[in-house]
């Protein structure tokens, strides 16, 4: 019998709409029988069974936005996400997996995105590039663990999830810059560079994109 190396489901948290990431929770994953797919596992462990993977026919809409507006909110909007990852090893053959998600019971938008509709175009808009962004760093992580990494199971899971890492803080410092180059969508001209860069690298990563 060849022996499977089980490497951790990892689960990034984030919010995004004026908003600091939470510390990213670890759960341990195990793959189904006969090593089968890890993908169930991620949607499983983010604790939303609503949540909504990225997808480019799919944008977000304001019904998407199910939580309740916390007191004392600042923000037009908060957004939150995962970018999860999980991996595996049988014998030589490397698995890699990670998926952008969205939590709509976990996100929320103020009641003035639905009455005034070019602000609820606004804001809805920025929140989406905030999505968009995220997917960027999920194919960058499948371009560099598919393609780019040699020998991944010779690596130790620390090692690997050491890897990963790297990508999750740059996905987070990404967003934060994106966030206070834009005002949070309140400068025009800088919302439409971030939209237009960040539609360009989808573009160029297309074979990235979940299967």
């Amino acid at each position: 019998m060849r022996k499977v190396r089980v490497l951790a489901v990892v689960l990034t948290l984030v919010t995004a709409g004026c908003a600091t990431p939470t510390p990213p929770p670890q759960v341990a994953g195990q793959p189904t029988r006969r090593g089968g797919p890890i993908d169930e596992e991620l949607k499983a462990a983010s604790g939303d069974p609503d949540s909504m993977a990225w997808s480019a026919s799919r944008v977000l809409q304001l019904s998407d936005f199910r939580a309740a507006v916390p007191p004392g909110a600042v923000e037009g909007a908060r957004t939150a996400y995962v970018l999860s990852y999980g991996m595996w090893c049988r014998a030589a053959v490397f698995r890699f997996s990670v998926s952008a998600s969205f939590l709509p019971a976990q996100s929320w938008v103020k009641p003035r995105a639905l009455s005034d509709p070019p602000e609820g175009r606004r804001i809805l808009n920025h929140e989406q590039t905030h999505f968009n962004q995220t997917e960027v760093f999920a194919r960058k992580m499948r371009r560099f663990f598919q393609d780019q990494l040699y020998n991944p199971c010779g690596q130790t899971e620390a090692q690997l999830n050491a890897l990963a890492d790297r990508f999750v803080t740059d996905e987070a410092e990404a967003q934060q810059r994106y966030d206070d180059e834009t005002s949070f969508g309140r400068i025009p001209e800088q919302q439409r560079v971030w939209d237009k860069n960040i539609h360009d690298t989808l573009a160029t990563l297309a074979k990235y994109a979940a299967p």
